[in-house]
This record gives structure tokens, C-alpha cells and sequence, in this order.
């Protein structure tokens, strides 16, 4: 059973969910796999992409019996309307769907006239082309220009995006399916949440194959720090570099990634491991701007 604790939020957290997604490997295709999300009160905009992310991925695989989040008014602000704002259920497996739409009163929630908020949202949003991560961009352009940022900063943060996003789009494929899903929110306190998340086979698996490395993180920390590649015919290799070069050239940025087994922040020096785990599909990108 896949049983996720209060809140999907931070780093930590989502390793500890994707630690548990891990366990399915135990399971035979087809099965049936008991989701209990009973107890989930809060997901940030990485926690809503990540659960979204790894469900798509197990459901190619399992039946997901899903017990939904404890709600006792549907009218009230919850952690299932922040799902539904954020377009969880337009995306979600069907089977997911289907479970909350008969415990709650769902209709209720697709009904709401939403009000405009893309000066300051991004839903999740699919992205699986070059041309999904360009509109991305501009999105997170208008966001960043209504928040009042210098154009120097607005492009050097936009650089962030569209790196990621290509990388995802690019290595995310599963089956020889791209599943990226991306989205933005900034808040009135100035911090902003940039969350990229994909089901491909991982930075790890990816690069170890085309690179010298002596473990896990040394293919993680050359995929930061220098232009190592899995296409070694082609200019490629220089994303990630310059996300890093990007990012921390910011004032009070912090850059997370989980991959492979680990979770890891991203400094100006180094690629520190700060959870191991188990192996579970995808690349999950986290920035934290305090703008």
C-alpha cells in the first residue's frame, strides 16, 4: 500500500512519497495497488505535480485503488479544490478520477467559475514538445513581469525554465511516451515555486552508460557541473550547466532535484545527496525563488 502522509511539500517529503512508489516493483503487473491519500491535508505546487507524475506512471501498470483525502465540507478551501485549481484531475489516471468523483461531490468543484490568476499561476500543465516548453515561457515571462522583476532578472529566471523544460521533454520519455508536467505559482509574500517533473528513466540511468563516474552522484553532480551527455556525437550536455550558472546567480534561490534514488540541492560548488532511497522512475526539478 502506497499510504501518503499530511502534506506533500517540500523536498523531503516528495522523496519520502516517491520512496514508497518504489515499493511497486514487489507488485505483478495488473495488480490491484492500494493508494490511501486519506490522510493528505496540503500539497504545494511540487507536491501536486509529483503526485500527479508518479500516478500517471504506476497506472500504466496497476489498477490504483484509491482511498481519497479526508474533506469534511467540499464548499471549504481544501487540499482537493487546491487539486482541482490546479488541474490534478484533468490529467490524473482515469481510475483516480473516477474514485474521488463518486466519494465527493466533484461537480461542485469543475463547476466554479475560476477566477484569472495567470499574472500569478500556472497550472500544472502537459508538456511534451519544444513547442509546449515556448508557451510555458511566456507565461512565466508575464508572471515574473507583473511581480515587477528587472528584465535582466526576468530572463535570467525564464533561461531556468526553458532548460528544464527541454531536458524533461528530451529524457522524460517513458515507452517511448513523453510525460513532463510543469507549473508555476508565486505568492504576495515574493516567493515563487517553480516545479518540472517527468516519468523517464532518470539522470542516472540516463548518463552513466556515456560517462566515466565512479557512483550515482558523480553522474548527477557532472550533469550539473559540466556538459556530459548522453548524446556524445552531439552539441548537447549544456542544459543543466546553465541551469545551475542561472539559478544561483539569483539572490536567495534554492535548487532541488530528485532522481534515481536520491533527493539533492544544487550549490554554486557542489551537488549535495540529502535522501537516499529506492529507485523510482522520473527527474523532479523544485526552485524556490524569493523574489
Amino acid at each position: 500500500m502506497l499510504k501518503a502522509t499530511r502534506e506533500l511539500g517540500n523536498i523531503h517529503q516528495i522523496h519520502d512519497w516517491l520512496n514508497l512508489c518504489a515499493q511497486s516493483n514487489h507488485h505483478t503487473d495488473g495488480e490491484r495497488l492500494p493508494v490511501d491519500l486519506s490522510r493528505l491535508s496540503y500539497v504545494s505546487p511540487l507536491g501536486c505535480t509529483a503526485l500527479l507524475s508518479s500516478l500517471r506512471f504506476l497506472d500504466k501498470y496497476f489498477y490504483l485503488d484509491t482511498k481519497v483525502p479526508y474533506v469534511p465540507r467540499i464548499e471549504d478551501t481544501n487540499v482537493v479544490s487546491y487539486m482541482e485549481r490546479m488541474n490534478f484531475f484533468k490529467y490524473c489516471p482515469d481510475d483516480v478520477r473516477s474514485t474521488f468523483e463518486n466519494e465527493m461531490d466533484m461537480e461542485f468543484l469543475y463547476g466554479r467559475t475560476r477566477r484569472n490568476k495567470e499574472d500569478s499561476l500556472n497550472e500544472i500543465t502537459m508538456c511534451s514538445s519544444d513547442t509546449d516548453v515556448e508557451k510555458f515561457d511566456s507565461s512565466l515571462k508575464r508572471i515574473l513581469k507583473t511581480k515587477g522583476l528587472a528584465p535582466n532578472q526576468v530572463s535570467n529566471i525564464s533561461r531556468i525554465v526553458t532548460e528544464l523544460g527541454l531536458n524533461s521533454v528530451e529524457h522524460g520519455k517513458h515507452d517511448e511516451e513523453v510525460s513532463c508536467y510543469y507549473c508555476v505559482q508565486s505568492y504576495r509574500n515574493g516567493k515563487m515555486e517553480i516545479a518540472i517533473c517527468d516519468s523517464g528513466i532518470g539522470i542516472v540511468e540516463s548518463l552513466e552508460p556515456h560517462i566515466y563516474s565512479y557512483d550515482d552522484d558523480d553522474v548527477v553532480r557532472k550533469a550539473i557541473f559540466t556538459t556530459a551527455s548522453s548524446h556524445s556525437h552531439q552539441n548537447r550536455g549544456k542544459g543543466l550547466p546553465d541551469v545551475k550558472n542561472v539559478a544561483l546567480m539569483l539572490n536567495n534561490t534554492e535548487f532541488y532535484l530528485r532522481t534515481h534514488k536520491k533527493a539533492y540541492q544544487v550549490y554554486s560548488d557542489r551537488v549535495e545527496s540529502i535522501q537516499s532511497g529506492n529507485y523510482f522512475n522520473g527527474t523532479y526539478y523544485y526552485i524556490v525563488v524569493n523574489t
